[in-house]
This record gives C-alpha cells, sequence and structure tokens, in this order.
C-alpha cells in the first residue's frame, strides 16, 4: 500500500489507503503552461470528468485531486482551504505553517512518502513511497496510476517557457530561472520519451491534449472535445425528471 497519510488535528497520524480508488478509470492531468487559458475549460468541468492539477493550475480549473511538491508559500491559499479538493503534499512539508497551522492539518490534505529510487523500468512498480525526480510532474503521473487511472490525457503540459510566455497566471520569473526551467523541461521530455514503453508494458496509456506541447513527438495530438468524449462516453446523461418519488423502508 502506498504511504498516504492524514495529519488529524490533535497531532495522531492516520494512514489512509487510496490505491485503486479509481481503478481503470480516466483522468486529465493539468499543467500550468499558458495554452491552458487558450482551452474551452468549461469541458473539464462537465460530469463524469476527473481531474488532477499540478502546482497554481488549480487556481484555473478547479480540480478533483491536486499535488504540490514545494512549500507551501509557492501555491495560492485558494487551494490550501478549499476542502473540497483531494490535495497530496510531499510528506517532508507536512508541518510547514500556513496562517499558524501545520499543511497536512488542512482539509482534504494528504501526506505522501517520496523516494528518488527510480528508473525508467522499474517507475510504475508498486511500493510505499511516489517517485520525487526533480519536479512534481512524474510524482502526478505515478500517484495517478497507484490511484488506479489508467488513461491520462495531459492539458496544459507544453514544457516550453520564456520570458515573455511564463505561466497560465501571472508570473514573473527572472531570465536566470527561465534557463533553469528550461533544462528541466527538456529533460522532462526526454524523460518521459524514455517511459514510453514502460507505460505501455504496464496498461497506462497518455495522450497530449495540447497543439503546442513537446510531448506531441511521443503521445500525439488529441483535441480536449475528443478527449471529453471519450472520458464521459460511459456516463449516463440523465434528465432530473419524472423519477420515482422515494418510498420509506416497509419496516418502518
Amino acid at each position: 500500500m502506498t504511504h498516504i497519510y492524514k495529519v488529524l488535528n490533535d497531532g495522531r497520524y492516520k494512514s489512509v489507503d487510496f490505491d485503486d480508488i479509481c481503478e481503470g478509470q480516466v483522468c486529465f492531468l493539468i499543467g500550468g503552461a499558458p495554452s491552458l487559458k487558450e482551452e474551452n475549460l468549461d469541458l473539464l468541468r462537465g460530469p463524469g470528468i476527473a481531474t488532477m492539477a499540478i502546482n497554481n493550475a488549480a487556481t484555473i480549473v478547479k480540480p478533483t485531486f491536486w499535488i504540490g511538491s514545494d512549500k507551501p508559500r509557492c501555491y495560492a491559499k485558494q487551494i490550501i482551504y478549499d476542502p473540497s479538493i483531494v490535495k497530496f503534499i510531499n510528506y517532508g512539508k507536512r508541518n510547514v505553517e500556513v496562517d499558524g497551522v501545520w499543511w497536512a492539518k488542512y482539509p482534504n490534505t494528504y501526506a505522501y512518502s517520496s523516494t528518488d529510487d527510480f528508473n525508467v523500468g522499474n517507475f510504475l512498480h508498486r511500493s510505499r513511497h511516489i517517485v520525487w525526480w526533480k519536479n512534481t510532474w512524474f510524482a502526478a503521473i505515478q500517484l495517478l496510476y497507484r490511484l488506479g487511472f489508467r488513461k491520462i490525457f495531459t492539458i496544459g503540459a507544453d514544457f516550453q517557457i520564456d520570458i515573455d510566455s511564463q505561466y497560465a497566471w501571472e508570473t514573473d520569473i527572472e531570465k536566470q530561472y527561465i534557463t533553469k526551467n528550461k533544462l528541466l523541461y527538456d529533460g522532462t521530455v526526454k524523460t518521459m520519451e524514455e517511459l514510453g514503453p514502460h507505460f505501455i508494458e504496464h496498461g497506462l496509456h497518455i495522450l497530449n491534449c495540447s497543439k503546442t506541447s513537446l510531448l506531441q513527438k511521443k503521445f500525439g495530438y488529441t483535441p480536449l472535445e475528443q478527449a471529453i468524449a471519450f472520458a464521459t462516453e460511459h456516463i449516463p446523461q440523465d434528465m432530473t425528471v419524472n423519477f420515482p418519488h422515494s418510498h420509506a423502508p416497509d419496516n418502518v
């Protein structure tokens, strides 16, 4: 079982089993590239759509799940405080305070243990830990796999950045950090391409929904509308009219 903990208000740690809670389902993994603003994001808010946002992408699209591996000061407080989002943070950051309260004590917030001991041959192998390898992207993919998702559509994950086009929200990153991010992104895309056969071997299918993503070479391009149609084709579209009135149990 993956080691994921809820920190209770009295200081106790409660282990929570999230493994395979969404077995065989589809999820949209949302990054923070500027291209995110060019999509019809209302499509991600419909019934039957499971989403995971990375970092402050959750300020653009309110997700089902959220993951962040940095310190809480890097994220909008509207994410941290929101009880309706299932939030995953790194165990090592659990007791960093936000407004005088441990981060891990905020509602619907869970801490995962991590390891950097992985390679392209064991990335999706079951263990107690979630991998950490230079950025949150890889932790997000492995966590979605542990949750049971077997098809992931990526959106806003372009892995490109420059001084005039940084993120989908307002930022002012200095040139030296832009250069560092470019190197990180190039390495991430390379590793994703190397992981391709491993994903297929483990039944995990990743498809890209951004026209401008560097993932397109390996993971193709699927228009968001088409991905949404696939994800919701099995979801009944009942109209809430003329349902039979509920009855009291016979023994009441």
